[in-house]
């Protein structure tokens, strides 16, 4: 019985390691903004835009109209871990851009922040930004919209 035990051990063990140190299929990146200069902040409304309840909300709450400004409050930028292979031969993934080519990476188990492009690939990384956002009327919402809005770049 004991050898039985070893045996299994040994083989399900390097499978939970493996797993341990793999990304969640989704990557959900809390208060993130997804570029450069980007900022939450008094933004304006360029195009209507359904608020709802949630992210991957149904139930719609709200709606800012076009001209309408709106506070920006926070985001989650939801992404698919993109496995890469660095020029130097090492394996991560790749999980958001932090702007101006710097990027949040999975690395040996754990989330990395800053590291440069080193990496060659031929597709982007696939990303969804969440952003809540509360209407002059106090309704506060949720949209993957963000070309809808203005005054995001802090920048320019």
């Amino acid at each position: 019985m004991l050898r039985l035990l070893s045996i299994l051990s040994i083989t399900f063990l390097p499978r939970t390691l493996i797993a341990a140190n793999a990304p969640p299929k989704i990557f959900v990146d809390k208060g993130a903004c997804p570029f450069e200069c980007c900022t939450y902040r008094e933004w304006t409304t360029e195009k209507d835009t359904d608020l709802f309840d949630s992210v991957d909300g149904k139930k719609k709450v709200g709606k800012a109209k076009k001209g309408e400004k709106v506070t920006a409050l926070t985001g989650e930028v939801h992404t698919i871990p993109m496995k890469v292979k660095t020029n130097e031969g090492k394996e991560l993934y790749v999980l958001t851009s932090q702007g101006e080519g710097f990027w949040k990476v999975w690395e040996d188990g754990k989330v990395v922040e800053n590291v440069t492009e080193t990496w060659q690939t031929e597709k982007p990384v696939q990303s969804t930004w969440w952003i809540q956002i509360k209407l002059s009327n106090g309704v506060t919402g949720w949209t993957k919209e963000s070309k809808n809005f203005g005054n995001k770049d802090a920048c320019g």
